[in-house]
């Protein structure tokens, strides 16, 4: 369901942009991607870390 909407969305994106433009637009959703599972990774791990301090 997601994919499908992303196709979608990127094809009414690609429609709007020259094509030099479209893969920024393209690359830099999946960079935010990235950076936010590193982030939740992140968070994950620390939360973990005061559990663990808590039960000590």
């Amino acid at each position: 369901m997601a994919k499908w909407r992303l196709k979608i969305w990127l094809k009414t994106k690609c429609q709007r942009i020259p094509k030099n433009q479209i893969r920024k637009v393209i690359l830099q959703p999946l960079k935010n991607i990235a950076f936010l599972s590193r982030v939740n990774r992140v968070e994950t791990q620390l939360i973990s870390i005061i559990e663990l301090r808590k039960r000590h």
